[in-house]
Order: structure tokens, then C-alpha cells, then sequence
């Protein structure tokens, strides 16, 4: 039995791709080639036959608090990643409207205070588990 390692950045792209039902691109390694084919056949689809839909999926954004009038609900995504935390069911179906909603709910941690001590004037924010885990667990914080 192999070790599991880290998909490259190509490989990562590769599998969002197939995922996404995107077609291949030519420009990927052979490795990432293959986790694209990989995942296509795990999943039934036939590669010659996806084609770039019109619709491309983005990621919500969380409003600031001075941003739109419009409050449409943001979907927060789940990661079935091994390694995270379960997600307590109050969570998994909760919409946020407004980024100091997600900030008094716990979900985001604001940095702001911080971002601005390095130059940055714009609110920042992120998430408690990357703060926690890769942010303050880093000797240079």
C-alpha cells in the first residue's frame, strides 16, 4: 500500500476541473492529466463530451457592511475533508446575510485591527480554523 501524498497545484486544478465537469486542459502535467480521467471515469462522464458552461460557479463573498442593499442568503460550503472538524448541524444549513453576522456568530474571525498594523485599509477576515491552525500556530505570528 502507497502513502498518500499532496496533489500538486495541477493536480488540484485537474480535479476541480472534473469536478466541475470542465473539459481537460492541455497544458496540466501527465499527472494531473490523470487525476482529471481518474475522476471522470469514477464519476461516469464521458471527457469528449464536457464543454465550458456558460454559468460559471464563484464562490459567494460575504458583504461588507457598508456593501449592497441586496441580502440574498450566502450558502456556507461543506468540506468533506478528513482532517476538519465535524460540522455541528446547526451549521451545515446556516445562511449568513451580512459579514458582522458571521463574525458574531463565531463562523469568521475579523483580522482588520491586524491587516491595517501592515498596510492593508480594507476589512479582512477569516475563517477561526485557518486563523487558528495556520495563522497563530506559525512561529513568525
Amino acid at each position: 500500500m502507497t502513502t498518500p501524498r499532496s496533489l500538486t497545484h495541477d493536480e488540484k486544478k485537474a480535479s476541480e476541473a472534473a469536478f466541475r465537469g470542465l473539459p481537460l486542459d492541455d497544458n496540466w502535467t501527465e499527472a494531473a492529466k490523470e487525476v482529471y480521467e481518474g475522476i471522470i471515469q469514477a464519476l461516469g462522464k464521458n471527457p469528449s463530451e464536457l464543454e465550458v458552461s456558460e454559468e460559471v460557479s464563484l464562490p459567494a463573498h460575504i458583504e461588507g457592511t457598508g456593501g449592497s442593499s441586496s441580502h440574498e442568503p450566502l450558502e456556507l460550503p461543506i468540506s468533506n475533508s478528513a482532517n476538519s472538524q465535524e460540522i455541528p448541524p446547526e451549521l451545515k444549513q446556516l445562511t449568513i446575510r451580512l459579514r458582522r453576522e458571521a463574525v458574531e456568530s463565531g463562523i469568521l474571525k475579523d483580522v482588520t485591527p491586524l491587516a491595517q498594523s501592515i498596510g492593508l485599509d480594507f476589512c479582512v477576515a477569516m475563517t477561526n480554523p485557518l486563523w487558528e491552525q495556520y495563522i497563530t500556530s506559525s512561529p513568525d505570528f
